[in-house]
């Protein structure tokens, strides 16, 4: 059974998810530049956040990667297999814990052939079935759109991709911004003297020695001792629309409840990217819609949570509830681990193999 989830992703407070590479922000401008030789000694270091480039967009857009929302979503999914596992009163193994979280027990899987047996017993399990993994690696049957910010040109590129009615969402406006911080020192700045003289073993001689070794560090450079520090970070704004959606291809009603209530989690208890401690990466879905394969269209979720009061809701989230109550240790351990026996063979050819090279 095939279905789509679409939805209209809004940010509801800063969102940072961080890129890889050197990045400086440029205040007068009020941009964030790559790192050169000529910006690198007069402008605030910056973790810039990740961004994609679009065909007809001026500049590249920032993106909520697939595999990010994936991750996340396999999290909140494997926690509902756990929890269900703990209410019985048992425990899992690390390896499986950590194959369900992540999907992979290491970086080895277990290459044996699948038997049908075995696949068929896989792919109508309410987790593995959907989310994939394990030591098998079996293929995931969630696939997840790179969420998009919502303008004229990125519409024009996903095409039915896009959201129904997320021609009602564009914007055409500049939607990321970077803040500046600074980080004090309070031992270099004599903040609070007679807490520090009272509290600090060795006072006087310490901070004698710490004074001397940062003025000395600052004569060939930067000071590594001290904590003040200027950087920046780089944010997708508040009231930012982003494209949101799944494809679903399920063996059975459990599964797409299953799936609608790992989503459910998602949305009422995740927050996407980084510095969430400091209120970052909230977010809430609007517009959720749930597609059939006959093209039947529903409106899934009420209030940024899922409508367990929709029939249609209601008749996937019976069938979950019902799986719920057969998962078990011995089957998760069965599916989710390699097997001793062959975890030992594994060892052996490794170890084989090392005294050959030796």
């Amino acid at each position: 059974m095939k279905f789509t989830i679409k939805a209209i992703l809004k940010t509801t407070s800063p969102m940072h998810i961080s890129t890889a590479g050197n990045y400086r922000y440029n205040s007068d401008a009020g941009r964030v530049e790559t790192e050169t030789a000529g910006n690198s000694g007069n402008m605030t270091p910056c973790t810039a956040v990740q961004k994609m480039d679009v065909l007809g967009c001026n500049f590249p857009q920032p993106v909520i990667p697939a595999n990010n929302i994936a991750g996340r979503l396999r999290r909140h999914a494997a926690e509902m297999v756990l929890k269900a596992i703990s209410a019985k009163g048992e425990k899992v193994s690390l390896s499986a814990y950590s194959s369900l979280m992540c999907g992979a027990v290491g970086g080895s899987p277990d290459a044996r052939d699948l038997s049908y047996a075995e696949y068929k017993k896989s792919t109508e399990h309410v987790y593995l079935g959907l989310f994939g993994g394990g030591p098998r690696m079996l293929r995931r049957k969630v696939r997840v759109q790179n969420a998009l910010p919502i303008n004229q040109a990125v519409l024009d590129v996903i095409e039915n991709a896009a959201h129904p009615q997320a021609k009602d969402f564009v914007q055409e406006r500049r939607i990321t911004m970077a803040w500046t911080a600074r980080r004090n020192d309070d031992l270099a700045d004599l903040v609070n003297v007679q807490l520090q003289e009272a509290t600090i073993d060795n006072y006087v001689e310490e901070i004698q020695k710490r004074q001397a070794t940062i003025l000395e560090e600052k004569t060939k450079g930067r000071s590594s001792t001290t904590t003040f520090s200027f950087s920046a970070i780089e944010f997708v704004l508040p009231g930012t629309h982003f494209n949101f959606g799944f494809e679903l291809d399920v063996n059975n009603d459990a599964q797409l409840g299953f799936f609608l209530a790992a989503l459910d989690s998602f949305v009422t208890k995740e927050r996407i990217g980084g510095k969430s401690v400091n209120g970052l990466g909230q977010f809430a879905l609007k517009n959720v819609l749930l597609t059939d394969e006959d093209g039947n269209e529903t409106n899934i979720f009420f209030n940024n949570r899922l409508n367990q009061e929709n029939e249609v809701v209601k008749k996937y989230m019976d069938a979950w509830l019902l799986a719920s109550a057969n998962i078990d240790k011995a089957t998760i351990e069965e599916m989710m681990t390699i097997p001793s026996e062959v975890a030992l063979q594994k060892k052996e050819k490794a170890a084989k193999k090392a005294g050959q090279v030796a």
